[in-house]
């Protein structure tokens, strides 16, 4: 029987548009959802174009019949051989398939729209045996692999299926059209999609993230620690693994694989929210709650900020992990329940181990594999991805673009690599948001960048001019010029005046004391000039523009 090909692409608006009438250069230009057309030796009877129809529907239905009627040009300009290209225009079909993307920045969301449209389509190809070509290509790195993840489901759960995996070359760099693609086994021990699908360029984190993909590979029961600050996307490549272990291990639709975040929970609930209660096992137990511990059966578990469990709950976990059953609160019914376990923290846990604050088995048991992800301010090639992303969001969210002014993009960068990120990408986050909310018609200025960044660098101790060590240094503190409790001074003052308008104001709630007894007493007492004597003793100024808080070395 003749071998069934398929290729399956997502849609680029921007790398596959076409004019209304393309010249030959356009039409020879490289483009993600036509460069199919490069391979040689695959007749390709069956191409889907996936897009976004809320989004790419314009631009993708003008395509469809421009590369139609333009098809023997592509296909002439990429095959010499008049043959071969004879065959390709009798046989293609373009199909265009809407496919709509909750957030096209998240895995998982991608994974579960792209799932029941590649099985749509497996279902209406079903002369056997089928061979598909896939194309890692599309408007985000998480689509690219969301759609890697769901064909590899779709390639263990259908014998008869077999994936060509087809990766990007840069096109700067391919000397001909048949060097733009190269064919690779879906199933080789590494494809970089974890670095793909988090899409970083730091080379440490990258080489990590690697490393971790083959693990996952290897072993179906890794259990994986994943370190780092706050903010700096631990969670992120949690949802990701796990994605990629369904893909891989499990059933995609698995409903038993649970995020938590332990440091989320109220102290007095986390030992019913995880083992679960009976009914009537304490006052408000109206009936029974099955804990996460028990739902996550046969799943996934990821416990975020798992530096946070109580000790008498880490003996628990420890046995179940164990294989032990366990009971829930005011239960005497044994449940066991089994799990792959991944772990995330922004601690150190051999230091808690250190201090007694840890339990040690319980460390050496979650830290078979460990992953430490990096802060933002070490991963300055990734400030740009980092952008797109919000960039994209703001317009999946408020349907509508934000711009950047003349210039006003590159000079966002160059602050941004130059920032210290303690808040990480949620910090990034909230300054995006704050220029974007604010931003003219014209787009985002350069002058409403300088005042965005000069307001967050105030708040930034280690951007001051300062000498003093901080507390984590473990070196002489004798070398500093302020100790610790001046420090806490000036950090407490700066915490009071992000919160107030004014100096007067900050004044008064940082003088409370003096403000109180000088109206006692009668006399006069002002807040703001104490509040600059504060800042003086460090060389600094305080100013407030408008409402903002900004702070500058002081002037002589």
């Amino acid at each position: 029987m003749k071998t069934k090909n398929i290729a399956i692409a997502l849609f680029d608006p921007q790398l596959d548009h076409l004019s209304m009438s393309p010249t030959k250069t356009e039409i020879e230009k490289w483009r993600p959802a036509t460069a199919f057309l490069s391979l040689h030796g695959i007749p390709l009877i069956t191409h889907y174009m996936l897009i976004t129809p809320t989004i790419h529907e314009k631009v993708a239905l003008r395509l469809k019949p421009l590369i139609e009627n333009h098809i023997h040009n592509i296909i002439h300009s990429r095959i010499k051989d008049e043959d071969i290209a004879n065959s390709f225009v009798c046989e293609l079909e373009i199909q265009i398939v809407p496919i709509e993307y909750t957030d096209i920045w998240n895995i998982d969301a991608c994974v579960k729209c792209l799932n029941p449209v590649l099985n749509g389509i497996v279902a209406n190809e079903r002369r056997q045996p089928i061979t598909t070509t896939i194309s890692l290509l599309g408007s985000t790195t998480a689509a690219r692999t969301a759609l890697y993840l769901a064909t590899k489901h779709l390639e263990r759960t259908n014998e008869n299926m077999r994936f060509r995996y087809v990766k990007r070359i840069d096109p700067r760099q391919a000397k001909t059209p048949e060097n733009l693609w190269y064919g690779t086994d879906i199933s080789l021990t590494s494809n970089g999609l974890l670095r793909q699908g988090i899409g970083t360029s730091h080379p440490e984190y990258s080489t990590a993230l690697d490393k971790l993909e083959r693990v996952i590979q290897t072993f179906q029961d890794a259990k994986i620690l994943i370190t780092g600050p706050t903010g700096a996307g631990k969670s992120e490549l949690g949802r990701l693994i796990i994605s990629y272990m369904q893909a891989l291990h499990g059933d995609m639709n698995n409903m038993n694989c649970i995020v938590q975040n332990v440091a989320a929970i109220a102290p007095n609930l986390i030992e019913t929210e995880l083992f679960g209660h009976e009914k009537g096992a304490f006052t408000d137990a109206h009936q029974q709650h099955i804990g996460i511990f028990e739902r996550a059966n046969n799943g996934i578990l990821f416990l975020d900020e798992i530096g946070e469990l109580p000790l008498h709950l880490q003996v628990k976990l420890l046995t179940i992990l164990d294989g032990n059953p366990f009971t829930r609160v005011g239960g005497t019914e044994h449940i066991t329940t089994r799990f792959l376990l991944l772990c995330g923290t922004n601690k150190d846990l051999r230091k808690e181990c250190a201090a007694g604050r840890f339990r040690l088995d319980l460390f050496e048991r979650i830290n078979t594999w460990h992953v430490d992800v990096p802060p933002l301010k070490d991963r300055p090639d990734d400030i740009e991805r980092a952008l797109q992303r919000e960039l994209g969001e703001w317009e999946t969210a408020h349907k509508s673009k934000v711009n950047f002014a003349d210039g006003a993009r590159e000079v966002f960068l160059d602050r941004a690599k130059q920032c210290v990120w303690d808040g990480n990408f949620r910090e990034f986050h909230a300054t995006f948001l704050h220029l974007a909310l604010f931003s003219e018609k014209g787009g985002i200025t350069e002058q409403a960048i300088e005042e965005e960044f000069n307001r967050r660098t105030s708040y930034e101790i280690d951007a001051m001019p300062l000498a003093a060590k901080s507390p984590q240094d473990n070196s002489d503190t004798s070398e500093s010029i302020y100790d610790l409790a001046e420090m806490a001074r000036l950090a407490c003052a700066l915490d009071v005046c992000r919160k107030c308008k004014t100096a007067k104001e900050a004044g008064e709630i940082l003088f409370a004391a003096r403000s109180a007894a000088a109206r006692q007493k009668g006399t006069g007492f002002n807040g703001a000039t104490s509040l600059q004597r504060v800042f003086a003793t460090f060389g600094l100024e305080a100013h407030f523009k408008n409402g903002i808080f900004m702070v500058s070395p002081l002037t002589q």
